[in-house]
């Protein structure tokens, strides 16, 4: 008899629910390993992370690092490296992080809980609202992956500034402490990950549709978060580093793009199925279906009706416009790098998800009939269920990961090359050799995937075969300079010792080091010949 149950205990028991269940149904992620992007530069193989000192803490306050200037996550993840190595006597213990994700999505469901309250009497709709933001099948990836813990980071802020610009607006005064404090949230969420700049237009939308403010009336606050998003995209501009996009989406197609992006995203939220770390849903891909050219009405006139019927249902207004406006920076109307595999992706979707949270409130408020919901309890149900027991596990490890992948996406050449990693990793070279091949059959230009095949070849001593596949890299890329460093080696297993420091050569001018005890090899070896 949940429905009848009110007051503050009625509070306290929705908050309590809301806890155990979040950690009920992520918990199985901390006996998971670290996975895909965990293992590269931003976690497990970055420098400033493998000692702590407060010059390394410094120098993520004074450096963008990997194209991204996020000091605010890089202090966090230090924090957490500290307390890993306290209780596990290692720097990156799996268990602790992945706890850690847990425990920032379980705080940011309780924030939103407190969000909605601020507006939603009913503690029932509410707790509906939020539990459906915690536990929807797309919010597994953002919990499941360690390195999307910057993306739940910035998040955590996000809301506490709406919250706390919430209060600001409804008291109707702007109190320097009250209003830096405010401002401090927000640039905490930006130092976090930059896409969390979002949330201004989501405070735009929030005092407008909700609190229904008039424009006239929006004061300093708002010109100082408007510049505050500038400086973020002129930061995130300039310190992005050089990457080539496979494909660049002309202007005007980037628009059918977009609007691909929210149809698909609406589907997997009425239809959480098929889920995959990777859909293979590049721009050209989604260009050269001919529905692209008509399916972009769906959003657009969905739009159309809801601006027309804003005074009647602000509350859905509101929320279609967050679900748009969260993935906006990973949309596709700017190129980033992940379109060369996808434009869209599951993580996209935590923030975009505060709007079905507030849509699902807000049913709910209106119609609390008892069929409702019990119908949303039964959907709860379902989302946890297929969270927990069916895409959790696929986080296991990046075998089971990309494993799923190719089920899921077949086309998917990045997937089958990951996977191949992760059978090279096992010593299944038979298998690794596979998906390599697999993946170049997939995508011929696929450079990492011609590499890893080269050196397969290099392994098994077949030297000119692995010297044509270096070759192939080096037309396509012939910046590719680790390419230089295995010809040399396989040159030097054929006794051609010139060629080998011609390689050599070839790698340092673009700045590779080079094994210096393979060096010392290569020279005993001329000195032998001389």
């Amino acid at each position: 008899m949940i429905d009848t149950l009110s007051g503050p205990r009625s509070y306290l028991l929705y908050i309590l629910l809301l806890i155990i269940v979040c950690f009920m149904v992520f918990g199985a992620t901390i006996n998971h390993g670290f996975v895909w992007d965990d293992g590269g530069y931003h976690l497990l193989q970055n420098p400033y992370l493998q000692k702590l000192s407060f010059n390394n803490l410094t120098h993520f306050w004074t450096n963008q690092y990997q194209g991204m200037y996020i000091p605010v996550s890089y202090t966090c993840i230090m924090f957490i490296t500290w307390i890993s190595r306290i209780f596990t006597s290692t720097l990156f213990n799996p268990g602790i992080f992945h706890f850690f994700n847990i425990l920032m999505h379980c705080l940011n469901s309780l924030l939103l809980f407190f969000l909605l309250k601020r507006i939603f009497k009913q503690d029932l709709a509410v707790f509906f609202g939020t539990i459906v933001f915690m536990l929807h099948p797309v919010q597994v990836e953002a919990v499941a992956m360690v390195t999307e813990f910057r993306g739940l980071l910035a998040t955590f802020w996000g809301i506490l500034f709406l919250l706390k610009y919430d209060r600001l607006l409804r008291n109707n005064t702007y109190r320097l402490l009250r209003l830096v404090f405010c401002l401090l949230l927000f640039v905490l969420a930006i130092l976090s990950k930059p896409v969390a700049m979002v949330f201004f237009p989501i405070a735009l939308l929030y005092s407008l549709l909700v609190l229904k403010t008039p424009l006239k009336k929006l004061g300093t606050l708002h010109i100082f978060l408007f510049f505050i998003s500038l400086i973020a995209i002129y930061m995130t501009t300039a310190s992005q580093p050089g990457f080539v996009i496979q494909y660049l989406t002309p202007l005007f197609n980037r628009f059918f793009i977009w609007m691909d992006a929210v149809n698909f995203y609406l589907c997997k939220i009425l239809i959480p199925l098929g889920l995959s770390p990777s859909y293979a849903r590049t721009p050209q891909v989604v260009l050269d279906f001919w529905y692209t050219y008509v399916a972009w009405l769906i959003p657009i006139g969905l739009l159309i009706i809801l601006f027309i019927k804003r005074k009647r249902i602000p509350f859905v207004l509101f929320a279609f416009l967050v679900f748009i406006t969260g993935f906006l920076p990973v949309s596709g109307i700017v190129p980033f790098i992940f379109q060369n595999w996808s434009t869209v992706a599951d993580r996209y979707l935590y923030i975009p998800m505060i709007g079905i949270a507030f849509l699902i409130t807000f049913f709910l408020t209106k119609y609390p009939q008892r069929i409702f919901k019990i119908l949303c309890a039964i959907l709860v149900i379902i989302y946890g269920i297929l969270s927990s027991v069916v895409y959790l596990p696929v986080w296991e490890s990046n075998l089971r990961l990309w494993s799923h992948c190719i089920e899921v996406t077949p086309q998917e050449a990045n997937a089958y090359y990951n996977r191949g990693n992760a059978f090279l990793r096992q010593k299944e070279y038979g298998k690794a050799n596979r998906d390599f091949e697999k993946a170049i059959e997939l995508d011929p230009s696929f450079r990492k995937a011609l590499y890893k095949k080269g050196f397969l070849l290099l392994g098994q001593k077949k030297f000119d075969a692995a010297i044509d596949y270096f070759d192939a890299i080096l037309s396509l890329d012939p910046e590719f300079a680790i390419a230089y460093t295995a010809k040399a080696v396989a040159y030097y297993y054929k006794k051609e010792y010139e060629k080998a420091w011609l390689e050599v050569n070839k790698a340092r001018s673009r700045g590779i080091p080079v094994n210096a005890h393979f060096i010392k090899t290569l020279n005993n070896a001329i000195d032998k010949v001389d």
